[in-house]
């Protein structure tokens, strides 16, 4: 095995939310469920700009040129032709509108999923911070319990240099005091999870938000895969030059 490293409490880097109102707003604003929601209600929404355009007027517009050199000088000639054709939909056909249907009910869908990700992610925030209350609570207690524990550790110990109490009671009061330590981690690891519990909550768990958006670097700085046809067949690859 191996020994003991650094067993130091970590530290969670970033504020917490202050209230119930505090966590829900940073939710609503940076969770990746509702951006995610956002995202394909904008996406459904521009189906329709989509659709519109396929039924908009076009217009067209074509250009050609011919040259003809013949023996004679009086039958060379040029050509040039242009052509323009402006068409437009006289009535809208039944797959436009079962399209158009299909495009409305999708973008309906999309605001009903963004509405139902920001009240689920609004309730988790608010429960995830009352957690996180308790935890904090519930720390502050034992701490104030290991307290009273080792002052009365303490004077069962006086007491015992005069006979008054015994090394069982002694024991026992020790017994307490380590009842309590073990307590204490307990609470404060409990706490320690509460808080990464309320930072998942409100969005704030994110490789952007955590220091890690940047490790691998951007998609068109990484080099190429390489070909899998020269890695089984490791022929050397033939160049040509002018």
């Amino acid at each position: 095995g191996r020994n003991a490293g650094d067993l130091g409490k970590p530290s969670i880097s970033g504020d917490l939310p202050t209230d119930l109102l505090d966590a829900e707003t940073r939710a609503q604003a940076d969770h990746p469920d509702i951006l995610s929601a956002r995202a394909a209600e904008r996406a459904a929404n521009q189906a329709f700009n989509t659709l519109q355009a396929g039924v908009l007027p076009t217009l067209a517009l074509s250009l050609s040129a011919n040259t003809k050199a013949a023996t004679g000088t009086s039958q060379d000639k040029d050509e040039l032709a242009a052509q323009l054709v402006f068409s437009s939909p006289l009535l809208s056909t039944n797959a436009t509108r079962s399209t158009a249907r299909k495009v409305a009910a999708s973008y309906r869908q999309a605001k009903l999923d963004r509405a139902e990700a920001t009240r689920k992610v609004g309730v988790g925030a608010r429960e995830a911070f009352r957690n996180w209350e308790a935890t904090a609570i519930r720390l502050a207690a034992v701490s104030t319990e290991i307290e009273a524990f080792r002052l009365v550790a303490k004077g069962i110990a006086s007491e015992a240099q005069f006979g008054q109490k015994t090394t069982l009671d002694l024991l026992d009061a020790e017994k307490d005091v380590n009842d309590a330590e073990l307590s204490l981690v307990t609470a404060e690891h409990n706490q320690l999870l509460a808080a990464f519990r309320l930072k998942a909550a409100i969005g704030g768990l994110t490789a952007e938000k955590l220091g890690l958006g940047d490790v691998l670097g951007a998609l068109s700085d990484m080099p190429a895969p390489q070909n899998p046809f020269y890695t089984t067949f490791p022929f050397q690859r033939r160049t040509t030059t002018d």
